[in-house]
């Protein structure tokens, strides 16, 4: 039997990661959590350094994760590139290490297996591991940045997020290095179905990255514009790496000309009722105020639990029934084999799970509807961005290129024998509803500006209005 939701690491890489059988992806991270990267699961205490041998056991490991939990590592990436990457990581590991300079080796597979839900995490966990040290008196680049795919660095704010006059500009040296070497070396690390995923979730997580790969500082020296200067580096915790509110999450704003967004960042809430209450009390809103254009923002929204979306929206959005894939692939795997099923195998079946709409739904929206993503936009949020295209419940906006409309799921948390690190694994694939593959892409593309959110809800408002 299909799974009949879908859990798709809320905070792709981020510091939960959920199997469920009933779930076709997962709250990770991301997240989060993909979810989402370098935020792996605590661990015992190790030693301090590995051996040769030892760390290459855990790259033997790795391959017998991927063989014995993955249904088809095909669909990211050809398995003889991964078997070249995989004996060169194997051939780096030459000399004793500790957890994390080895996982700075072992994550170059991240890149390379080319999937948000597959991935080598740091030892320990970033956000813990990050938090730990700013609590300790840790320093960080001082900067919130925006890395492009091309791997150009661009001062977005200050790390904890307040402006700067420097917003816009483009950073050439850091520290003497150029920084487009600094961000190709950081992406061929980072996890995520593209390089334009990437670089997002980079722009996220610079300051971590660069601290783990280059070294602690006091102060960096930047290069910008030609001119030279060294820069404090900060005592605070990057954003993506602190515990958001529910309001901070999840937000209901009535703009001009009857238009509403409602930002969704995530579809995950540890009190489920509280989000659905939420929605209810924003589409009354939206029916008081006489909305006729609504956008639902997930430009950031990186997954969770399915249930989100499909209890707490598509009862006010949905005019027919609708599912949330139209096949999958499954590896059967130990402990959640049923009857009849043999472990290692692989099941492919159609998803035949259908949602009925609410057509008496006192509260049921019926204006326009626009769902605004980005390459950023992953998991449940590019199964609800899906679902919404396909059946035609709405306009799909924004820059596309980032996700597989095709999505992985079913995460496995799989500890490595010697570093204890953290290898992320999916036990399924679900096709979209109407059967299509390829990358998610909008039905009217917006440029996303990073230096100005709001720009693209503009012009979706202008778009709306026939402009």
């Amino acid at each position: 039997m299909a799974p009949t939701r879908s859990r798709v690491g809320t905070r792709l890489f981020g510091v939960r990661w959920v199997d469920d059988t009933r779930h076709s992806t997962g709250r990770g991270a991301l997240a989060a959590g993909l979810a989402l990267l370098a935020c792996g699961v605590a661990h015992s205490q190790q030693p301090a350094t590995f051996t040769p041998e030892q760390l290459r056991q855990d790259v033997t490991a790795i391959e017998a994760a991927i063989e014995r939990t993955h249904p088809d590592i095909a669909h990211s990436v050809d398995p003889a590139v991964l078997g070249r990457a995989i004996e060169d990581v194997r051939a780096k590991l030459d000399h004793p290490m500790g957890a994390g300079e080895a996982w700075t080796v072992l994550s170059r597979l991240n890149s390379v297996m080319a999937d948000g839900h597959l991935a080598v995490t740091y030892p320990g966990g970033a956000a813990n591991e990050i938090r730990q040290y700013v609590k300790g008196g840790g320093r960080l680049f001082p900067y919130a940045v925006h890395v492009t795919p091309g791997a150009e660095i661009f001062v977005r704010a200050r790390l904890d997020e307040t402006a700067t006059p420097l917003v816009g500009r483009r950073i050439e040296m850091l520290d003497g290095v150029s920084a487009h070497d600094v961000a190709e070396n950081l992406l061929a690390h980072m996890n995520g179905d593209t390089v334009a995923m990437r670089a997002q979730l980079l722009s996220e997580r610079f300051a971590f990255w660069y601290w783990k790969f280059y070294g602690e500082r006091k102060t960096v020296r930047l290069r910008i514009a030609g001119t030279d200067s060294v820069v404090e580096a900060s005592s605070g915790t990057p954003r993506a790496f602190q515990e958001k509110s529910f309001e901070q999450l999840f937000r209901l704003d009535l703009l001009d000309d009857a238009g509403a967004l409602l930002t969704i960042d995530e579809f995950y809430w540890r009190d489920k009722p509280q989000f659905y209450a939420f929605t209810h009390e924003a589409f009354a809103r939206m029916r008081n105020a006489g909305t006729r254009t609504l956008i639902i923002d997930i430009r950031a929204n990186l997954g969770g639990d399915d249930d989100v979306w499909i209890e707490g929206i598509m009862p006010y959005i949905a005019t027919r029934s609708f599912s949330n894939g139209s096949s999958y692939r499954l590896k059967i795997i130990e402990g959640r084999q049923k009857e009849g099923q043999k472990v290692g195998d692989v099941v492919r079946s159609s998803q035949e799970t259908q949602y009925p709409p609410q057509l008496d739904n006192p509260l049921r929206f019926k204006g326009k509807v626009y769902v605004l993503i980005s390459p950023r936009t992953y998991s449940s949020a590019v199964l609800f961005s899906t679902v919404m295209q396909d059946h035609g419940f709405g306009t799909l906006a924004g820059t596309g290129g980032g996700a597989r409309s095709t999505q992985s799921g079913g995460t496995q948390n799989i500890k490595l024998p010697n570093t204890q690190m953290t290898m992320v694994v999916p036990r399924f694939v679900l096709t979209r509803s109407s059967g299509g593959e390829g990358l998610l892409q909008p039905d009217v593309m917006v440029v996303d500006d990073p230096f100005r959110p709001m720009g693209a809800v503009e012009t979706l408002m202008r778009h709306a209005r026939g402009q």
